[in-house]
């Protein structure tokens, strides 16, 4: 099937039988395949010509000279017009990984994420276990802190097992801080989604009585309010109440 992530995979109504394997479309060969032959398509016919005139200088334009008004605005496609509420002078990550916990939509810097895993046994410790620490996960042969973003967060709960239709699979995230790798449970991940240049919020709604306190930002994304956090702060509590 042509184009199948679109159709049946992660773009599409996720019916694939493939994804619980692979997680993800980026990790399934026939995706590979069909980035392999983008790249190798025959150049348009005046592929070669704009590039040759690129390169000989011409249509080159002093940095001193004003651009156009229709020049000095860059082009944002339609599904990149995703935007912060508020300005503050604090920027955006190009990049932020998008997940749920319950029926919060939360994301973190892209930059954190080191690996997405499918559901395994958690490991309790005995006397440490909590609503917090909830155990040590095997992530590849490595034995990781697991912990519960709901409870720093106080989100409650929230069975959803079906959406708008697609399958839903919950997830094991393992992310990369400055104290480490940790992991945590969540009810559905999307990925990672593309910023376009925005500001961030200082006074961000609360989306529970304390989770507002980790939130830098409110991002409008596919007609929902996600939740930015500050990943400074969630793991300072985090590893503050574990110790």
């Amino acid at each position: 099937m042509e184009n199948c992530w679109k159709i049946i995979g992660i773009d599409g109504d996720r019916s694939c039988q493939e994804l619980d394997r692979v997680i993800h479309c980026h990790n399934c060969p026939i995706y590979s395949q069909g980035g392999r032959q983008l790249f190798d398509r025959p150049p348009a016919d005046d592929y070669v010509e704009e590039w040759t005139r690129s390169l000989a200088g011409e249509g080159w334009q002093s940095e001193s000279e004003p651009r156009s008004t229709e020049e000095q605005a860059p082009t944002v496609a339609p599904e990149e017009r995703d935007t912060a509420i508020g300005a503050t002078g604090v920027p955006l990550p190009s990049r932020i990984a998008i997940f749920r916990l319950g029926g919060e939509w939360l994301a973190l810097r892209a930059e954190l994420l080191h690996e997405i895993a499918t559901p395994r046994t958690i490991r309790t410790v005995p006397h440490r276990s909590d609503d917090l620490f909830l155990g040590l996960v095997n992530i590849r042969g490595e034995l990781l802190p697991c912990v519960s973003l709901n409870a720093v967060l106080q989100l409650h709960s929230c069975e959803i097992s079906d959406r708008e239709g697609l399958a839903i699979y919950p997830r094991l995230v393992v992310v990369e801080s400055d104290r480490g790798l940790w992991v945590f449970p969540v009810d559905e991940i999307y990925g990672i989604h593309r910023t376009c240049a925005v500001q961030l919020e200082t006074t961000p709604a609360a989306i529970a009585c304390a989770s507002h306190s980790y939130t830098r930002a409110i991002v409008n994304w596919h007609d929902r309010k996600v939740n930015y956090l500050d990943d400074r702060l969630l793991f300072e509590a985090i590893a503050h109440r574990m110790l």
